[in-house]
């Protein structure tokens, strides 16, 4: 029924303040508890929208102007459907809208474009158009021979789709080549559905595809987060290193394929301790950056070099020869760590201990990453028994280092 509500604010007077045509408003009292909800709904629909507490509590609190806000909201709701919906008709009659559709498409979030079989647009929504960098209100190309799509590598799918496959890809697109268009690098994720073809009687026609519907979607700043989180979970976040996990897994996959010695060298920078109490955690740091730099350089394209934690460092080469080949490396290291660093202003003389293990045959126990960084980890421990700065391979044969008796710390310039 139409009444007033409590607050004294009419609701029919707010629908003509919100200037909403074709609505009616009114008061459903609930059978059991009595409250009053706002309802307000339309007649060429015959729906009526249910208000929920908020709309209640604007209406008690007599917030006219507020409640002529949500009325218009839900007006909105109501124009969109009326693209979209078949008014009331009799059962069984057909009532095609080709208005509706597009509206449909035009407010889908995504890219969208029907296709026919020979690769002509039925229609684009200007978000296809936006993504493509094509003009406001185009019409767009061929998919199968734009210059544009066949760079991303899209008119193979749009076939497969019209085979009767429904595909979804991720795709590269440059952006280059269109006047005012969108520029660099994106990802798209785009899926393609076949639309079978009907009979007269509404039946579809078996392996026939009539058109395909083509959505696109740019994922650039999806996959931008998903690899800079993939960076971050396997990469030591102030050197840029190979951090434990990627390094580990590295060793597995060489491990696995045997194609040649794997060789692990656990580095520790000597006394390293001493350029954060003299120059303070900031230059510590600003040296740690330096010293992954230089060890870069001293090993091969496809080695590995990865920050361990703390100071220490492990390298991982594949393919090595032997102990001897890994011994060689690891005193390239030793020789270029010896030139002076220049930090806050300072010349830093750092030296460290490396401890070589490679996969060398062991009938006792077979070679895993686990093990060979144990024994590499050994072997550094002994150099620096031996009085540091210099290498030590390992033994599998020798005990446990005993680490609780280490030379005395030096100074940074190398003086006791």
């Amino acid at each position: 029924m139409l009444a007033d509500v409590p607050g004294g604010v009419s609701l029919q007077s707010v629908c003509r303040k919100a200037d909403v045509p074709g609505l009616r408003c009114g008061v459903l009292w609930g059978e059991k508890n009595r409250r009053g909800w706002a309802v307000i709904g339309s007649e060429e629909f015959r729906r009526l929208w249910l208000w929920s507490e908020e709309a209640r509590r604007e209406v008690r609190a007599a917030r006219s102007a507020r409640l002529a806000d949500l009325v218009s909201r839900v007006a909105e709701e109501i124009e969109f459907e009326r693209g979209l919906l078949v008014p009331h008709c009799p059962r069984g009659e057909n009532v095609p809208s080709e208005s509706r559709f597009r509206l449909l498409l035009e407010r889908s979030p995504f890219a969208v474009n029907v296709v026919a079989r020979d690769g002509t647009s039925l229609f684009a929504n200007e978000r296809w158009n936006e993504l493509w960098g094509l003009p406001a209100g185009g019409v767009p190309g061929n998919v199968c021979s734009d210059a544009g799509t066949r760079r991303a590598g899209l008119p193979p799918h749009v076939q497969r789709a019209f085979a009767g496959a429904r595909t979804e890809v991720s795709l590269k697109l440059d952006g280059a080549g269109r006047p005012g268009g969108p520029t660099g690098e994106r990802c798209l994720r785009v899926l393609a559905y076949p639309i079978p073809a009907t009979t007269g009687d509404g039946h579809r026609e078996p392996e026939s595809v009539r058109e395909v519907v083509i959505l696109a979607e740019d994922i650039s700043a999806r996959a931008l987060l998903e690899r800079d989180l993939a960076r971050r979970a396997f990469h030591d976040e102030m050197t840029g290193l190979p951090n434990r996990s990627l390094l580990l897994r590295r060793a597995e996959e060489a491990l696995r394929r045997g194609s040649g010695e794997v060789a692990l060298l656990f580095l520790d920078l000597d006394d390293f301790k001493q350029v954060n109490d003299s120059l303070g955690h900031a230059a510590g740091n600003a040296l740690l950056v330096e010293v992954a730099r230089r060890l870069a350089t001293s090993v091969r394209a496809g080695d590995t070099v990865a920050r361990y934690g703390g100071d220490e460092f492990v390298v991982l080469l594949e393919e090595v020869s032997g102990p001897q080949e890994a011994a060689g490396t690891a005193r390239r290291m030793l020789e270029g760590l010896r030139t002076p660093f220049l930090i806050s202003g300072r010349a830093v003389t750092v030296t460290c201990s490396i401890g070589v293990a490679t996969s060398e045959a062991d009938d006792r126990e077979p070679p895993c990453p686990e093990l060979l960084l144990s024994r590499a980890d050994d072997a550094m421990y002994r150099a620096k028994l031996d009085g540091k700065d210099r290498l030590s391979l390992s033994d599998p044969d020798a005990s446990r280092t005993d680490r609780s008796v280490l030379p005395l710390p030096q100074s940074l310039d190398g003086q006791s």
